[in-house]
């Protein structure tokens, strides 16, 4: 499985620290806007190299201009108890309340936060349970290595996701620890559910959220638990533990960061645990 992680373009890695004005924020996210994620990662550059690269656009192979995320926005199509979603993005580096129900993806430079609510998206056909207080962006992944065709991934930095998954378009999950969804070529039943929750080792200021955002090799840490509804399987591709890479098919797991370890030319690669069960 591949993910939409790719950057076109490169800022300051080693030891770079954000400063928190608005100005320098804006100036940051301005250059994310046209520069992360613009198109998706090629699946054969997860499977011949594991890494979360960061940082430099040079390691990252852009997926080829015939092929494009399925969908660009998700719509909000229920919420729970009293707050706001923050919109980020180059013109509100800050965040603002969300103007109506539609999220615009990651490669259109927005991520979001839910402040003291939850939400029900719905994208393409999946439906998305996210919890109150998660950060997320839209992105999209790829199924084998090699494939032009990517479907809707929820990239998440902190919080938890209920992912009702269809057939038609199966949707997924990226936390920094791993990727997620149906097992490619299997079946997917009516009422496929599977959940990820991710916390995260220490609070996320505004200055990790960027970090995470343009994924920078120092971006926060955490732990990601990924467990199905039902007696099925999820797909769960690690990126930290033994054989990172390879895909394993389970009931349940545990994927926990604690850094990343450079490989050299701008590549890095995460260091961590994982556990699987069932």
């Amino acid at each position: 499985m591949g993910d939409d992680m790719g950057a076109e373009g490169q800022l300051s890695r080693e030891g770079s620290r954000l400063r928190g004005s608005a100005s320098v924020l804006f100036m940051i996210l301005a250059a994310l806007a046209t520069a992360v994620a613009t198109a998706p990662q090629l699946a054969a550059a997860r499977n011949a190299a594991p890494l979360n690269v960061a940082g430099s656009a040079a390691s990252l192979r852009a997926l080829s201009a015939s092929a494009s995320c399925p969908s660009t926005t998700a719509t909000i199509v229920r919420t729970e108890s009293a707050g706001t979603v923050l919109d980020f993005s180059a013109q509100s580096p800050m965040g603002v309340p969300l103007h109506g129900s539609v999220l615009r993806s990651q490669s259109q430079g927005h991520f979001y936060e839910l402040a003291g609510l939850s939400v029900t998206l719905r994208w393409g056909s999946n439906a998305y349970e996210l919890s109150h207080g998660a950060t997320f962006a839209l992105g999209c992944y790829g199924q084998a290595a090699g494939s032009n065709v990517f479907y809707p991934a929820l990239r998440m930095l902190s919080g938890s996701a209920t992912l009702h998954v269809a057939a038609s378009d199966p949707g997924g999950v990226l936390t920094n620890e791993g990727l997620y969804g149906p097992i490619p070529g299997q079946q997917i039943h009516h009422g496929y559910t599977f959940g990820v929750t991710r916390v995260l080792r220490a609070p996320a200021d505004h200055e990790h959220l960027l970090l995470w955002f343009a994924n920078y090799e120092n971006q926060p840490t955490g732990t990601s638990t990924i467990v199905t509804q039902d007696a099925s399987l999820v797909n769960v591709t690690p990126y930290v533990g033994p054989r990172r890479g390879s895909c394993r098919h389970v009931r349940k797991a545990i994927l926990h960061s604690t850094g990343m370890q450079s490989l050299g030319g701008g590549q890095y690669v995460q260091t961590g645990t994982s556990q699987y069960f069932g």
